[in-house]
């Protein structure tokens, strides 16, 4: 079932609802639809597919950007989510996993969130120390 969703509305977030709707979002990007992945062998179909779920996300990132009530924050969201290219994933992983599964490190490695990422744009002082508050309901 892929899930439904909508780009948030430009001008419609703060700093903190659009890095925590983009970091809510990263984990769904294998689970939304992409068109059919293409290729005369399975490791062309596995980059197509992989360089699919990289635009998504690149969409992504745009869409929270742009949904800033500040403009002059943009750049500062961009330094904040870097999103290297799809070669510097891929030649990360093949770097250090020498067959087809280097797609799916490569994809693991796209959607984790860094530490560094989970502070940007903290909606409290406490998130921007990586202080969780631990519930019945979750974290």
């Amino acid at each position: 079932m892929t899930p439904s969703f909508d780009f948030p509305k430009p001008n419609s977030m703060t700093a903190s609802d659009a890095a925590k709707w983009y970091r809510a979002m990263i984990p769904l990007i294998p689970k939304i639809k992409i068109d059919e992945a293409y290729g005369d062998s399975d490791k062309e179909i596995r980059l197509n597919e992989f360089k699919a779920h990289w635009m998504m996300k690149s969409r992504l990132r745009l869409a929270a950007a742009l949904a800033l009530y500040d403009p002059e924050l943009v750049d500062e969201f961009f330094r904040g989510f870097t999103l290297p290219s799809v070669n510097e994933y891929l030649g990360s992983a093949f770097s250090v996993i020498q067959n087809e599964k280097a797609f799916d490190f490569a994809l693991f490695q796209l959607l984790e969130i860094s530490e560094f990422e989970k502070r940007v744009f903290p909606g409290t002082v406490g998130e921007s120390i990586g202080m969780e508050c631990h519930t019945s309901e979750g974290i």
